[in-house]
């Protein structure tokens, strides 16, 4: 008797960790279908960034203060704050993101659900 057939996908599904050539020994074409794409949770929002009034790129030292308000408090190194100041960096509001740049301040703020959010604020020191 023929044993049956098994699709990449759902070969995957039970074996997520298996390599290609465990499944060429298995019989299984290594070419997957497409993954389907995730769908993000809560749709996504476009940010508003203030700059003060005549505010020019940084020049000094500056204080970088990250407020994480979430629902649920999360532990202090999975704050992102890494992409938040490359972000930072790239968009010119710091000039470097070295501790001889900025001083970093992160502190978290338990909210309601709907009011999630990171606030982001730069100010001379």
């Amino acid at each position: 008797m023929k044993p049956a057939q098994i699709t990449p996908n759902e070969f995957r599904r039970l074996f997520p960790k298996a390599t290609p050539s465990a499944m060429r020994v298995n019989g299984v074409n290594t070419v997957c279908d497409p993954v389907p794409v995730a769908e993000p949770e809560q749709p996504l929002r476009r940010v508003k960034v203030a700059v003060a009034q005549g505010a020019e790129k940084s020049s000094g030292r500056v204080r970088v203060h990250v407020e994480s308000r979430r629902n649920r408090l999360l532990d202090a190194d999975n704050i992102l704050v890494k992409a938040i100041l490359d972000c930072c960096r790239y968009a010119g509001a710091i000039r470097d993101d070295t501790e001889e740049a900025i001083e970093l301040v992160v502190t978290q703020k338990k909210v309601p659900r709907n009011e999630e959010c990171t606030v982001v604020t730069i100010t001379p020191i």
